[in-house]
């Protein structure tokens, strides 16, 4: 079976809008280049983020081709800020939008993922998004990207649903594969938080609802080369966690890129 990736998107402000990119960098922290490089941090020190703020899912943000101009549109207005350049005005105008006093900071070597040890992209099949639209009415491959944010999406010919699900192994071992040139080591399937129970459009809510209809079907869906040790506790869990080695920075990761098993 022929496997490759499929879609490549960044989130270069985490909780906010992601980027598709044909191809991109592997920085010197294992992180795909500008993947959560910035983000908005509340005055206790906790991001601010889907989890903690619903509302951030009703603004729309774009970024030009360097990822560092970012136009924001919430409620009819829409402003443009660089990221570098212009930091303090867009955090005075982000703590007006959230109502509290925002900073933005930046880290370009591992990005600011909710899991500091898997600093990696997390990878889904495209198949596993189609999968789980039918789960819930009017739901689409968008809505789950919207919802599950993947950083890659892989396909192939006749690819299940949830063929991610052999990407990792038992905990503590780490399961390397590739994808093209660059070697990576498949860790665990992402526990998730409140953000994929939410419309990622309107932060419309379906709660216990959405969380309910995904474990029951997620557990009579799980395939039998999953390691089921990692669904002890839920299997509120999709998407695969990585981590790339430090030595791969400047590697290219593409559109294309054939997936491998080692």
């Amino acid at each position: 079976m022929s496997i490759s990736v499929s879609r490549i998107t960044i989130y270069p402000i985490k909780a906010f809008d992601g980027v598709s990119v044909p191809e991109i960098a592997i920085t010197a922290g294992g992180a795909l280049y500008r993947d959560r490089e910035f983000a908005f941090v509340r005055p206790d020190g906790k991001y601010m983020n889907g989890k903690r703020h619903a509302e951030v899912h009703k603004i729309r943000a774009t970024f030009d081709s360097t990822l560092l101009l970012a136009e924001f549109s919430v409620q009819g207005e829409t402003r443009t800020f660089h990221l570098e350049e212009q930091t303090s005005d867009l955090e005075a105008w982000m703590s007006a939008v959230i109502g509290i006093p925002l900073t933005l900071q930046r880290n370009s070597e591992y990005g600011m993922p909710d899991d500091d040890i898997a600093t990696g992209p997390t990878i889904v099949a495209e198949n596993t998004y189609h999968e789980v639209a039918t789960w819930f009415d009017n739901m689409t491959i968008d809505d789950m990207r919207g919802r599950f944010r993947a950083n890659i999406e892989i396909q192939g010919d006749d690819l299940p649903a949830f063929w991610e699900d052999c990407l990792y192994d038992e905990s503590p071992r780490h399961l390397p594969f590739r994808l093209g040139d660059v070697r990576v080591l498949g860790i665990n399937p992402c526990r998730r938080c409140i953000v994929p129970t939410r419309n990622h459009l309107t932060g419309e809510e379906l709660g216990m609802k959405f969380k309910q209809a995904f474990v029951e079907r997620r557990k009579t869906t799980l395939p039998d080369f999953a390691e089921s040790s990692h669904f002890q506790d839920t299997y509120y869990r999709l998407t695969v966690n990585t981590i790339i080695e430090h030595n791969q920075a400047g590697a290219m990761l593409r559109v294309g890129d054939p997936v491998l098993l080692e």
